[in-house]
């Protein structure tokens, strides 16, 4: 039985893999280069209380975000709205991705990660690409899922 030309490889997934390190290394970077915390002149508790309010509002969306995602479920859709269907599921990723480096920029704008230890960071780096990265592998697995199923 031939698989279909998306399904999800050894190869495919390092691949995909390495495409999501490295965007989210650049994005890492941009954050790291481009925005710097607070100043200390500035009245920290109410600007650190207001970014800390933003990563919890922007989390709530993307935990809203990932609800919708987790519940979207290509077998009840069919086969002629299949690209309308991946249109949904990407921008629900993408709006993830969005939002995961938006409370990023919050939290480094409210000094979180100077508080923070070293090691702490990376494995909040580490925690953080493994999720992103688990999100588009679970995404291709479901696509080639979508696809056998098709006929």
């Amino acid at each position: 039985m031939k698989q279909p030309a998306s399904y999800l490889t050894v190869g495919r997934t390092l691949f995909i893999s390495m495409i999501v390190l490295i965007i989210f290394v650049i994005g890492t970077a941009f954050l790291r280069k481009y925005v710097h915390p607070l100043p200390e002149t500035v009245d920290m508790d109410k600007s650190t209380r207001s970014f800390e309010m933003m990563s919890v509002v922007l989390g709530l969306l993307a935990g809203g975000c990932m609800a919708g995602y987790f519940s979207f479920d290509y077998s009840k859709v069919d086969f002629k709205f299949k690209n309308g269907a991946l249109l949904v599921s990407w921008s629900y990723i993408s709006a993830i991705y969005l939002l995961v480096f938006l409370i990023m920029y919050a939290m480094r704008k409210a000094s979180a990660f100077r508080i923070m230890d070293g090691w702490a960071t990376f494995l909040l780096f580490l925690a953080t690409y493994a999720f992103l990265n688990g999100l588009v592998l679970f995404e291709n697995w479901k696509m080639a899922q979508f696809q056998k199923n098709d006929g």
